[in-house]
């Protein structure tokens, strides 16, 4: 299981901020995903990190907010906020419902590009996810071929 505590080790994360709701940190993610309002957010599934540059909000801190607790409420592993034009900043009442629900937002800036962002996490997903397999077929050679060669597991 990847946590985000694991993924924000990443260089890619080294720039984004943890701004809220850092007792949460060891949520587990299973992919991400971008969504630009709550209507959009529907379609992401439990423990995606979701990654917003708010092109539909407006400038609206309500409609963020209401993202903010839309994607809690849909089991998200957080949200990522990439602040600039379209969210210049994160809303006091994200921070708030935030940190008293466990839920991580990140601040992203602007200049950072969401596309990368995006092919990293997803990278670094499959690789661990091909190594956690790897380790529960191993497991699995040592309990049920007990004559299982030594070369064989190393390999």
């Amino acid at each position: 299981m990847v946590t985000l505590e694991k993924l924000v080790e990443l260089p890619a994360f080294s720039r984004i901020a943890l701004v809220a709701g850092k007792a949460g940190i060891s949520r587990a993610v299973a992919g991400v995903n971008v969504t630009e309002s709550v209507d959009w957010a529907q379609f992401f599934k439990p423990n995606e990190l979701l990654v917003t540059i708010g092109i539909s909000m407006a400038n609206d801190p309500e409609k963020l907010t209401e993202m903010v607790k839309f994607a809690f409420q849909r089991h998200a592993a957080g949200i990522v906020i990439n602040t600039g034009p379209y969210i210049p900043e994160i809303p006091l009442k994200v921070f708030q419902f935030a940190d008293v629900h466990h839920f991580p937002v990140f601040q992203m800036p602007w200049e950072l590009r969401v596309a990368d962002l995006i092919k990293i996490t997803v990278q670094f997903l499959m690789m661990e996810q091909h190594r956690q397999t790897l380790a529960q077929q191993t497991l699995v050679e040592l309990l049920f071929n007990p004559g299982l060669d030594k070369e064989h597991i190393q390999n």
